[in-house]
């Protein structure tokens, strides 16, 4: 690298510094820490062509796709290895390169099993073209008895970091699967580590990021569906530095154990930022435990919503984590003495007892809910107690669904083929094998069927209407886009009136029944909720304490989930926006419904309601309601099917 590791020497690009730092690749603080001795790898063009074209697939598959702390990720020039959980097969790497702005690296070097390249097929020219690197699993040639060899594989890696300061993207599980549980790390990841702070032992300056993310999947093979991607606070490793020695030890059983340390920091990381479950059981009863805790109407970001749930999971798991540890301590007193938390003269053998009961409880209230086609806030919704009530909300929604059906048919018939196909596709993936080693490429499968089924019907659409052209090449699109919008609330429509019925058909006995359940449930849920996850006892403080936030700080969460200051404009549009809603935004009870139907209870209040007025207008524009990375469901279990889907 040259006797000066802080010297910058030109790469075969021939593009000076200056250069980069025009077209935004390295900012200003990285020209005198840049410790590589070339510059980056060029992308290639096949490269960003694949990135451009999966965002827009990704945007269309996914209802939204919400990323956390992307600051955390090192910038152009400092070498770093992204490890990732590995759920979704092709997906996740999909996902993965989507989620890196360009801004910050230009490119993410993938790995990838070998047996993924030469195949001939659509799934192998898209993992080649993305500049991925084979690597060979003992599994996969036990019958052949080939030997494995992933010592070039390795070369290239570590050149990339040392040389030209890349990023590597890798999935230490080493293997894709569905399941509730992360995989044990296998320790390749740690391994190249210490290869790389071995090799530049020379150089006082130089800096390897692993910088962790966990991918959670609400829904991972349902259509609309949600997804978290959440980036960790990298390791920064050096050569000299006090705990990386080990490392790079002479000594190979120091080293040995020094990887194996840094593998399970690794694993903790990843953990943390996902469902992570021994059991599909724990996470539908978390789920359940959490939608009693924090019920419909709770303004919640996806982030939390999954930690929420996962507390719960932990709680019945036996694992013990409790989100206090995370909470400074002002606020972690706050929530002891509101709450009365942090009593342990429980015997432990009696309160696992309890929560295994509480288990088997939410699993039975959710099965029967389930059952009925009803959700839980229509069970607490004091309003559905009237049959008047609910046949005036039922013909509400059926005519708005009817409304929607007509908009909806000619859009539906150029998604037909598309919807026809990846189901048929899909349906054959799942017959492959058992459901931990298929279900991973259902999404995968629809993702790159519907991209070649929906591409060639928009072709043949071209074709047929060849004289109009020009109309239908944004017309036909912007068709299908603004359908798409229109089918997720017709879906929407169809799912109230559905459940709406299945209340008007349910006895007031069963009825009954169902609510004093419930409220036995949401007692267990709270006190599991304060006394073992360190949760407040009001959901609506959930925000600002699991941030480490007190209640008078003045603070809000914007849609990305990220925390800012309040100004002095946005405080008085939050004031205007309570008003608006009756007060119900920030502090809606259990008895709360969807938002028409709080428009609805206005309406017999007050006669009439003025929408077309200037702040209806303003709020509407402001909702983005034709924009795809739009929200329009409030429940994040919602996928675009008639019924709730309550499997992961």
């Amino acid at each position: 690298m040259g006797g000066n590791s802080s010297t910058i020497r030109r790469s075969s690009s021939s593009r000076s510094i200056n250069t980069l730092l025009k077209d935004g690749d390295v900012d200003d603080g990285d020209q005198k820490d840049f410790y590589v001795a070339n510059f980056p790898t060029v992308t290639p063009l096949a490269y960003r062509l694949v990135i451009t074209l999966f965002r827009f697939v990704l945007a269309i598959f996914f209802s939204r796709i919400v990323i956390e702390n992307r600051d955390q990720i090192p910038s152009n020039g400092r070498p770093t290895i992204v490890l990732v959980n590995h759920s979704n097969s092709l997906t996740d790497a999909l996902i993965i390169m989507a989620s890196i702005p360009r801004r910050l690296r230009r490119m993410l070097r993938m790995t990838a099993k070998a047996t993924h390249f030469r195949r001939g097929n659509f799934s192998s020219w898209l993992i080649e073209k993305a500049g991925s690197v084979p690597l060979q699993r003992a599994q996969d040639y036990q019958a052949s008895k080939v030997k494995v060899d992933n010592s070039l594989a390795k070369e290239i890696l570590i050149e990339a970091l040392c040389r030209q300061g890349d990023a590597i993207c890798m999935f230490p599980e080493g293997i894709s699967r569905y399941h509730p549980q992360l995989a044990p790390l296998k320790t390749g990841a740690a391994r190249i580590a210490s290869e790389v702070l071995y090799q530049s032992r020379g150089l006082d300056k130089f800096e390897l990021n692993l910088l962790t993310c966990s991918i959670t999947y609400l829904h991972r093979q349902n259509f609309r569906s949600d997804v978290l991607v959440s980036f960790h606070e990298p390791i920064k490793l050096r050569p000299h530095g006090p705990l990386e020695k080990e490392l790079i030890s002479d000594n190979q059983s120091v080293r040995q154990a020094a990887i194996s340390s840094l593998t399970s920091r690794l694993s903790e990381q990843i953990r943390s930022g996902t469902l992570d479950s021994p059991s599909w059981e724990f996470i539908k009863a978390g789920n359940m435990a959490r939608t009693i805790y924090a019920p419909f109407g709770t303004r919640i970001g996806l982030g939390p919503h999954i930690r929420l749930t996962q507390k719960f999971v932990d709680v019945f798991a036996g694992r013990g984590r409790c989100i206090a540890e995370n909470l400074t301590s002002d606020v972690r007193d706050n929530v002891m003495d509101e709450g009365d938390g942090g009593k342990r003269d429980e015997d432990e053998e009696g309160r696992r007892v309890s929560n295994e009961e509480l288990v088997t409880k939410l699993l039975e209230y959710q099965s029967r809910l389930y059952s009925l086609g009803i959700k839980d806030e229509r069970v607490t919704n004091n309003r559905l107690t009237s049959r008047r009530v609910i046949i005036k909300r039922l013909i509400f929604r059926s005519l708005g669904a009817l409304i929607l059906v007509s908009v909806c048919v000619p859009g539906l018939v150029l998604w037909t083929p598309t919807f026809v196909v990846t189901k048929y596709f899909a349906n054959k993936q799942k017959l492959k094998g058992p459901a931990w080693d298929t279900y991973d490429e259902v999404t995968q499968t629809k993702i790159l069927w519907g991209l070649v089924t929906g591409s060639l019907t928009y072709l043949l659409i071209l074709l047929i209407t060849f004289p109009i052209l020009p109309i239908t090449l944004v017309f036909v699109p912007l068709l299908m886009w603004l359908t798409l919008r229109w089918l997720e609330d017709l879906v929407s429509s169809l799912r109230a009136a559905r459940s709406l019925y299945r209340m008007l058909m349910l006895g007031k006995v069963e009825l009954n029944e169902l609510r004093e359940r419930r409220k036995l449930l949401s007692k267990a849920v709270l006190k599991v909720a304060v006394e073992q996850c360190g949760l407040p006892r009001r959901s609506q403080e959930l925000l600002l304490l699991t941030e480490g936030l007190k209640k008078d700080d003045d603070y809000r969460l914007d849609e990305s989930n990220t925390i800012r200051k309040r100004d002095d404009d946005s405080k008085q549009e939050s004031s205007n926006d309570d008003e608006d809603s009756g007060g119900k935004n920030s502090d809606k009870k259990i008895g709360d419904d969807d938002d028409d139907e709080v428009l609805e209870e206005e309406e017999e209040q007050e006669g009439e309601i003025e929408i077309l007025n200037k702040d209806f207008v303003n709020r509407f524009s402001r909702s983005g309601y034709f924009s795809l990375r739009r929200r329009r469901k409030k429940d994040y279990n919602e996928v675009l099917r008639l019924w709730d889907v309550i499997d992961m």
